[in-house]
Protein backbone atom coordinates (compact mmCIF):
# COMPACT_ATOMS: atom_id res chain seq x y z
CA UNK A 1 0.00 0.00 0.00
CA UNK A 2 1.17 3.74 0.33
CA UNK A 3 3.22 5.15 2.97
CA UNK A 4 2.21 6.90 6.14
CA UNK A 5 0.87 10.08 5.69
CA UNK A 6 3.77 12.19 7.66
CA UNK A 7 6.81 9.72 5.90
CA UNK A 8 9.46 12.25 4.56
CA UNK A 9 9.42 11.74 1.07
CA UNK A 10 12.74 10.61 -1.08
CA UNK A 11 14.90 13.13 -2.55
CA UNK A 12 13.42 14.85 -5.93
CA UNK A 13 15.74 16.12 -8.35
CA UNK A 14 18.25 17.23 -5.81
CA UNK A 15 15.85 18.44 -3.46
CA UNK A 16 14.71 16.87 0.03
CA UNK A 17 11.72 18.48 1.38
CA UNK A 18 11.46 20.18 4.82
CA UNK A 19 8.00 19.91 5.64
CA UNK A 20 6.00 18.10 2.84
CA UNK A 21 5.35 14.41 2.12
CA UNK A 22 5.24 12.77 -1.19
CA UNK A 23 1.38 13.12 -1.40
CA UNK A 24 1.59 16.78 -0.39
CA UNK A 25 4.01 17.67 -3.40
CA UNK A 26 1.98 16.21 -5.37
CA UNK A 27 -1.23 18.02 -4.57
CA UNK A 28 0.97 21.14 -4.22
CA UNK A 29 2.26 21.03 -7.69
CA UNK A 30 -1.63 19.77 -9.51
CA UNK A 31 -2.93 23.24 -7.57
CA UNK A 32 0.24 25.10 -8.85
CA UNK A 33 -0.60 23.92 -12.49
CA UNK A 34 -4.22 24.81 -11.94
CA UNK A 35 -3.94 28.26 -11.01
CA UNK A 36 -2.03 28.95 -13.90
CA UNK A 37 -3.72 26.75 -16.43
CA UNK A 38 -7.28 27.20 -15.37
CA UNK A 39 -8.27 30.11 -14.45
CA UNK A 40 -8.48 29.54 -10.99
CA UNK A 41 -8.04 32.04 -9.16
CA UNK A 42 -7.01 30.40 -5.93
CA UNK A 43 -5.95 26.89 -4.24
CA UNK A 44 -5.51 25.86 -1.23
CA UNK A 45 -3.35 22.95 -0.59
CA UNK A 46 -3.53 21.89 3.24
CA UNK A 47 -2.68 22.91 6.60
CA UNK A 48 -0.98 21.41 8.88
CA UNK A 49 1.60 22.19 11.77
CA UNK A 50 4.66 23.29 11.05
CA UNK A 51 8.03 24.57 13.25
CA UNK A 52 8.98 27.31 10.81
CA UNK A 53 6.85 28.50 7.73
CA UNK A 54 9.86 29.51 5.74
CA UNK A 55 10.50 25.84 5.46
CA UNK A 56 7.31 25.23 4.32
CA UNK A 57 7.66 28.28 1.74
CA UNK A 58 10.54 26.64 0.51
CA UNK A 59 9.50 23.34 -0.25
CA UNK A 60 6.18 25.01 -1.89
CA UNK A 61 8.40 27.06 -3.63
CA UNK A 62 9.91 24.12 -5.13
CA UNK A 63 7.00 22.74 -6.03
CA UNK A 64 6.00 25.89 -8.22
CA UNK A 65 9.52 25.24 -9.86
CA UNK A 66 8.61 21.26 -10.47
CA UNK A 67 5.11 22.26 -11.78
CA UNK A 68 6.75 24.25 -15.11
CA UNK A 69 5.37 27.02 -16.91
CA UNK A 70 3.63 28.64 -13.76
CA UNK A 71 5.43 32.04 -13.50
CA UNK A 72 2.11 33.78 -12.47
CA UNK A 73 1.26 31.99 -9.39
CA UNK A 74 2.17 32.46 -6.14
CA UNK A 75 2.67 31.38 -2.54
CA UNK A 76 0.19 31.94 0.25
CA UNK A 77 -0.05 31.04 3.45
CA UNK A 78 -2.19 31.87 6.65
CA UNK A 79 -2.08 30.47 10.10
CA UNK A 80 -4.73 29.16 11.76
CA UNK A 81 -5.70 27.64 15.47
CA UNK A 82 -3.07 24.82 17.04
CA UNK A 83 -0.14 26.48 15.26
CA UNK A 84 -1.04 25.15 12.49
CA UNK A 85 -0.75 26.97 8.95
CA UNK A 86 -3.17 26.73 5.98
CA UNK A 87 -1.19 27.20 2.28
CA UNK A 88 -1.75 27.26 -0.99
CA UNK A 89 -1.56 29.02 -4.68
CA UNK A 90 -2.66 32.32 -6.19
CA UNK A 91 -2.57 34.35 -9.12
CA UNK A 92 -3.81 37.96 -8.47
CA UNK A 93 -3.29 40.17 -5.41
CA UNK A 94 -6.83 40.55 -4.43
CA UNK A 95 -7.27 37.20 -3.72
CA UNK A 96 -5.17 37.75 -0.51
CA UNK A 97 -7.53 40.25 0.53
CA UNK A 98 -10.38 37.89 -0.32
CA UNK A 99 -9.32 35.59 1.71
CA UNK A 100 -8.55 37.58 4.75
CA UNK A 101 -12.20 39.07 4.27
CA UNK A 102 -13.85 35.31 4.44
CA UNK A 103 -11.63 34.28 7.49
CA UNK A 104 -12.98 37.54 9.46
CA UNK A 105 -15.96 38.34 8.70
CA UNK A 106 -19.51 37.10 10.22
CA UNK A 107 -21.01 35.84 7.26
CA UNK A 108 -24.29 33.39 7.08
CA UNK A 109 -23.68 30.19 5.92
CA UNK A 110 -25.08 31.03 2.52
CA UNK A 111 -23.16 34.24 1.71
CA UNK A 112 -19.92 31.79 2.86
CA UNK A 113 -20.75 29.32 0.30
CA UNK A 114 -21.23 31.76 -2.36
CA UNK A 115 -18.59 34.39 -2.16
CA UNK A 116 -15.88 31.32 -1.38
CA UNK A 117 -17.46 29.37 -4.37
CA UNK A 118 -16.23 32.60 -6.71
CA UNK A 119 -13.11 32.88 -4.73
CA UNK A 120 -12.24 29.07 -5.12
CA UNK A 121 -12.98 29.25 -8.96
CA UNK A 122 -16.30 27.28 -9.35
CA UNK A 123 -18.93 27.87 -11.91
CA UNK A 124 -22.05 29.45 -11.34
CA UNK A 125 -24.63 26.40 -11.42
CA UNK A 126 -22.10 24.34 -9.37
CA UNK A 127 -22.18 26.84 -6.35
CA UNK A 128 -26.24 26.97 -6.52
CA UNK A 129 -26.31 22.93 -6.41
CA UNK A 130 -23.90 23.51 -3.75
CA UNK A 131 -25.96 25.66 -1.90
CA UNK A 132 -29.95 24.07 -3.34
CA UNK A 133 -28.49 20.63 -1.37
CA UNK A 134 -30.92 19.46 1.42
CA UNK A 135 -28.50 19.04 3.57
CA UNK A 136 -26.83 22.56 3.24
CA UNK A 137 -30.04 24.19 2.68
CA UNK A 138 -29.05 27.54 2.88
CA UNK A 139 -31.46 29.60 0.56
CA UNK A 140 -34.75 29.46 0.21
Amino acid sequence: MGQAAHTTPPEVAGWTPAVLTEYDIGRAILAAETVARCEKPLAEVGCQRVVATAALIADLEECIRLAGHVDNVRIWTRPTIGNRTRYGFYRDAWVLRAIDFLDRTDLDDADRAWIGGLLYGYRSDSIQQFLNRPATSVLP
